[in-house]
């Protein structure tokens, strides 16, 4: 790990926990389409309700209308209305850095480590939460690459490509920190080191990390010591 020179954070629920947000937003979205659904509900009826992005969870929403409910519901429309209720909510929320974030940036600050944040997350809705969180002056703009910026998004490396560019480092010498099993297989491919921070202990998560070969899963950033990669 003596290679490592930049470190890599996705942005929401690895570094920023809103995750009550979206998934309130998914469920008010059902209950405008007269279904009710609880989050026990979404976890266990929806194969990607947790982690994926909002257009896939939506499909897989009007998937479960017509199997379950025998509704026939435009995913479009329920991935609208799920917008509108995360734009409105997301500005009234509190919203801060997961707990021991900010001690552990104090240790990359100590060693001379550069750090980026990269995400699927729009820029719109991104500036809110790093603004609203105080992490856009402790990144600034120049180190943090959104869905706008990339050809192809995650599970594709081009977000973590673009943020070792943006480092002025190769992405093997990027450790990253990501949420998302899916792209496990992509780090692999690029000899990223990856390492997983879930915001969730549900069972079924963590047997998902661990299923896609995660070899590194730590649930705080308390837990999380440099000296452990020999960095």
């Amino acid at each position: 790990m003596n290679n490592i020179k930049s470190v890599s954070f996705d942005l929401e629920w690895t570094v920023v926990d809103v995750e009550i947000v979206h998934h309130s937003s998914h469920i008010n979205a059902a209950r405008d389409f007269w279904i009710e659904l609880s989050l026990e509900d979404c976890i266990n009826l929806i194969p990607h309700f947790i982690w994926w992005p909002d257009e896939e969870v939506a499909k897989e929403l009007a998937w479960i209308f017509r199997l379950k409910y025998w509704k026939n519901i435009d995913y479009m429309k329920i991935y609208e209305r799920k917008k509108y209720y995360y734009d409105v909510w997301i500005l009234d929320v509190e919203i801060k850095p997961r707990d021991w974030f900010l001690p552990f940036i104090q240790q990359l600050k100590s060693r001379g480590l550069k750090y980026t944040i990269g995400s699927l997350t729009s820029r719109a809705q991104a500036i809110v939460l790093l603004q609203k969180s105080g992490l856009m002056d402790v990144f600034g703009m120049e180190n943090i690459v959104l869905r706008e910026d990339v050809k192809c998004l995650k599970p594709a490396p081009d977000v973590r490509i673009e943020t070792a560019k943006r480092a002025w480092v190769s992405p093997e010498e990027q450790m990253v920190f990501e949420d998302w099993p899916k792209w496990i297989q992509w780090a692999n491919s690029l000899w990223i080191y990856c390492v997983w921070m879930p915001c969730y202990t549900y069972p079924k998560v963590l047997e998902d990390l661990r299923e896609v070969g995660a070899k590194e899963i730590f649930l705080s950033w308390e837990d999380v010591k440099l000296e452990k990669f020999e960095i």
